[in-house]
């Protein structure tokens, strides 16, 4: 898991992580559907040209994705909508949802 976005270290454990798992800057910032040079900017530190913080929505992308290895698939609204269920179910999963109970 990735510390808050906004923490001294965030920029050191999205590079470990993006390493770790042999990941490009290009190939993190396409499956999670962002901008290619923003992984870059997330990268550096507070000090340097070029810094930045991703937004809560995006560092909740990364975070999952990097956890999981799973593109997001949710579009920005992150309206249930548009889901179907078994994306609906997925998405739960892989926020830590243990069981679900659907009603109709």
């Amino acid at each position: 898991m990735l510390p808050p976005r906004d923490s001294n270290d965030f920029h050191i454990a999205l590079k470990q992580e993006r390493e770790k798992k042999g990941l490009t800057n290009t190939e993190l910032a396409e499956a999670i559907g962002i901008n290619t040079v923003m992984i870059g900017r997330y990268e550096h530190t507070c000090h340097e040209n070029y810094y930045s913080v991703p937004s809560q929505e995006t560092w909740r992308k990364l975070n999952d994705y990097l956890s999981t290895g799973t593109r997001v698939n949710l579009k920005s609204s992150n309206s249930i909508e548009d889901l179907s269920v078994e994306d609906l179910i997925k998405e739960l999963k892989n926020r830590g949802a243990k069981s679900i109970n659907i009603e109709w």
